[in-house]
């Protein structure tokens, strides 16, 4: 019978201009991907159940239609879950919930003029002495399968935009650095999104000082994708990169406050068909996991040198959804 997709006009064209997206020869990949899945030493049997044509055809799309480089992302994404089950073992919405509806995610109602879907995140929502690393994270990966149930995000993309404005030391030790290296696994050749770089705006003046330091080692590539702005910057410098009606009031934006709770309304009622796709994840975490407790990390952090503390920072950045996409060529279209 084959995959029925949704895609149509604008966004048909792109996914077979960009991702060479055949619909002739669709099912054809997806039907490819699947037994290269199957025959992977590096996906049990117990994640299949999830390796329906959809799931995988948002990773034939991500890839460009290859194959080689579908299969192996699929990989590093089952093997996260397995890696992380701080994050997974309780993949449910309720866990998440508070988190959503209080606003440290938020997802914009509107595309851009070039299709792209703007999410919010606000430092200032995550009380840490409350909520752990790993259900910040599980909420952003909660709104992530919410967001790729739309066809149209997997061919445009996403761009996030980060108040950074209650950075503190205290949300720094509540991330240890292996934590971040396992999100930056995740969000930079895991999960099958194409992302368009990220704003950070208010920054305290200490950060911007070290990160501009940190950038004369940064390919022109790599500045042009991270965007990081001062707490004491104008509305106007945010808004030459993410237009002021595709963001929210606190932020300077016309979105109304009301958003969050439209979305999360929308979020809840699919909450159902996201948790029963990951049933799976009850047989395939692992009940141990690989971290210490946070509570190790403390001591670490007070020991770092300036040259450690820098390198946490970047990959603290790195923690909030950047990917910088590449292609075969080195250059993206």
């Amino acid at each position: 019978m084959g995959f029925k997709s949704k895609l149509v006009g604008k966004d048909l064209e792109k996914a077979q201009r960009e991702l060479n997206e055949d619909p002739k020869t669709r099912d054809k990949a997806i039907k490819s991907l699947l037994t290269k899945c199957k025959t992977s030493r590096k996906i049990p049997s117990v994640c299949w159940p999830r390796l329906d044509d959809g799931f995988l055809l948002r990773f034939l799309r991500v890839s460009k239609f290859d194959l080689d480089k579908a299969v192996d992302r699929l990989e590093k994404y089952f093997e996260l879950q397995k890696e992380w089950p701080e994050l997974y073992g309780d993949f449910t919405y309720k866990s998440v919930q508070h988190l959503l509806e209080t606003g440290v995610s938020e997802l914009m109602p509107e595309k851009d003029e070039n299709g792209l879907t703007t999410i919010v995140f606000r430092l200032s929502k995550w009380d840490s002495a409350r909520y752990s690393v790993h259900e910040v994270y599980r909420a952003a990966v909660f709104l992530w399968e919410f967001m790729l149930l739309d066809e149209s995000v997997q061919v445009h993309g996403i761009r996030v935009v980060g108040d950074q404005g209650s950075l503190s030391f205290a949300h720094i030790r509540a991330t240890p650095m292996r934590v971040n290296k396992m999100w930056s696994k995740a969000v930079d050749g895991c999960y099958p999104f194409r992302s368009k770089g990220a704003v950070m705006i208010k920054f305290p003046g200490w950060f911007m000082s070290i990160f501009n330091l940190f950038q004369a080692f940064m390919s022109q590539k790599m500045k042009d994708r991270i965007v990081l702005i001062g707490r004491n910057e104008p509305d106007e410098k945010l808004f030459q990169h993410v237009p002021a009606k595709y963001l929210p009031e606190d932020m300077g934006g016309s979105v109304s406050n009301k958003n969050q709770a439209d979305w999360t309304a929308k979020l809840k009622k699919l909450a159902p068909k996201i948790e029963a796709d990951f049933a799976y994840l009850k047989s395939h975490c692992s009940t141990t996991g690989t971290y210490r407790k946070l509570e190790d990390d403390t001591d670490m952090l007070a020991a770092m040198d300036i040259a450690k503390v820098n390198l946490h920072f970047i990959i603290f950045i790195y923690a909030f959804k950047l990917q910088i996409e590449e292609t075969e060529e080195g250059t993206e279209l």
